[in-house]
């Protein structure tokens, strides 16, 4: 799950996260913050767009379920609320699924993993 969420996130600035760790920053920990803290920095939300579907793209969706199920493993509780904070957006931006198609629909195991981490009912709903 680990090496999903990372190369989820960022296999297109691998040679970024490789040039800013030093030989004994790439434990598992160090690699998540920069990775989580690189996806919260991002302003707009990875957007399924294909004929009539338009939804959070399964990439945000993976990437953000694996952020915020480390983040609860690490008892790392700034970057939970971060977290929560951006993907709230998603619910009151009301960005909703247009179709019934499983790239866009795979967005469910995001809200139920912030349920699971911080047991905010808005997200259970």
């Amino acid at each position: 799950m680990v090496t999903g969420f990372l190369l989820s996130c960022s296999a297109s600035r691998v040679p970024y996260f490789g040039e800013a760790l030093r030989p004994g920053d790439k434990s598992p920990e160090v690699v998540f913050r920069m990775v989580t803290d690189d996806l919260l920095a991002r302003p707009d939300f990875m957007i399924y767009r294909s004929g009539q579907v338009y939804a959070v793209h399964y990439a945000e969706a993976c990437a953000g379920f694996g952020a915020v199920r480390l983040a609860g493993l690490l008892k790392d509780s700034v970057r939970l609320q971060k977290l929560s904070d951006r993907y709230l957006k998603v619910i009151t931006d009301s960005i909703a699924n247009t179709a019934n198609h499983v790239d866009a629909s795979v967005y469910g195991i995001l809200p139920l993993e912030l349920f699971r981490q911080n047991r905010k009912e808005i997200f259970r709903k």
